[in-house]
């Protein structure tokens, strides 16, 4: 890795075993387990996550082929919604049922009630797939539409006063910046 670090081994037998390496500072510590299928390779896949990650920025990576994924956070009448702008595709369809339930879980990441990926849209400005924390995508959620009007709004720069927002069910929302700040949303549009 480049520094110098103690590293403790304890190996009986033909057991190829579990190896961990730790990263500490005073405020976390950072466990990368891996378990080894061959005497050959010993530590080097931990040693290869450690090498990937000493030099990463603070952020939420999801794999080391990725690069941070970036979102904001937003709440609605007590429900608080991961917003993430996917319109480059980064995060492809079939990936994002475990990220939405990795990242939700409060006890182990960001935490909450559910995950919005913005993505274009042909017809309306934009086109939003909210996945509730369980990884199910869902139909219509009123808050989380106000929220990503609002991200959209603000995050996005659209400078519209009244958004037209599709989602994958052909649910169409129309939701309309107030002058002081709020959102309302009408009930949506069905195709």
């Amino acid at each position: 890795i480049g520094d110098n670090i103690p590293i403790e081994s304890i190996r009986e037998g033909k057991i190829f075993g579990i190896h961990s390496i730790y990263l500490e500072n005073k405020f976390e510590e950072i466990e990368i387990k891996h378990t080894a299928k061959s005497r050959d390779i010993f530590a080097s896949g931990a040693i290869k996550y450690a090498m990937w990650i000493k030099n990463k920025k603070a952020g939420l990576y999801y794999n080391m082929t990725d690069d941070k994924i970036r979102f904001h956070k937003y709440t609605g009448c007590g429900n608080d919604f991961i917003i993430i702008d996917n319109r480059n595709h980064k995060i492809q369809y079939n990936k994002k049922k475990d990220i939405v339930k990795d990242i939700c879980n409060r006890h182990l990441s960001i935490g909450a009630d559910g995950v919005i990926f913005v993505e274009d849209s042909e017809e309306y400005d934009i086109s939003w797939h909210y996945y509730n924390s369980d990884g199910s995508l869902v139909h219509m959620c009123g808050n989380g539409a106000r929220c990503v009007a609002k991200y959209v709004s603000d995050v996005l720069k659209l400078n519209k006063k009244t958004l037209l927002m599709e989602n994958p069910f052909s649910i169409i929302t129309k939701a309309e910046i107030c002058d002081n700040n709020d959102v309302k949303v009408s009930l949506p549009i069905v195709k």
